[in-house]
């Protein structure tokens, strides 16, 4: 959007306030925090994207092994491996990284996995809490530290 208004000879100044009044109109999302480069044109595209991947496990196990969809579902761990099974057969994901979108929003953390017998310890991935199991019994909490990466 800069390159396209310093074109025209339009000021950046300029470009941001249009961009962020486009924003609060809801026909697209801009958000400077996360670099000039992050403009998505269809809301509902976005919306549609994280349902992929915050969706029911069954759903998840279509595309990706038990392991990887076990950590994500169980203990909110998000690893590339599952990200990438997800998101393999979308040709409109190749610039986009969502996970950039979920720790901006603080709805995802950076962490070092040291899950006691996951074959991901010491791996990086993302700690998404929307996704922790519910338990009603805490000897069912799974036994990991998170520390940030």
């Amino acid at each position: 959007a800069y390159e396209v208004g310093g074109a025209s000879y339009i000021d950046d100044n300029k470009v941001h306030s249009v961009l962020n009044f486009y924003h609060e109109l809801g026909v697209f999302l801009f958000y400077p925090e996360m670099g000039n480069k992050c403009i998505i044109a269809s809301p509902k595209w976005l919306v549609e994207k994280l349902g992929c991947l915050l969706c029911h496990k069954k759903q998840l196990l279509k595309v990706c092994k038990d392991d990887v969809v076990e950590l994500f579902c169980k203990n909110g761990i998000l690893v590339d491996d599952l990200y990438q099974g997800v998101f393999k057969k979308y040709k409109d994901m190749q610039n986009i990284n969502l996970v950039d979108i979920l720790t901006s929003f603080s709805l995802a953390a950076k962490v070092i996995i040291k899950l006691h017998g996951s074959t991901y310890e010491g791996r990086e991935g993302y700690f998404v809490p929307t996704m922790l199991s519910q338990s009603e019994n805490d000897s069912e909490v799974p036994d990991y530290h998170l520390s940030s990466g």
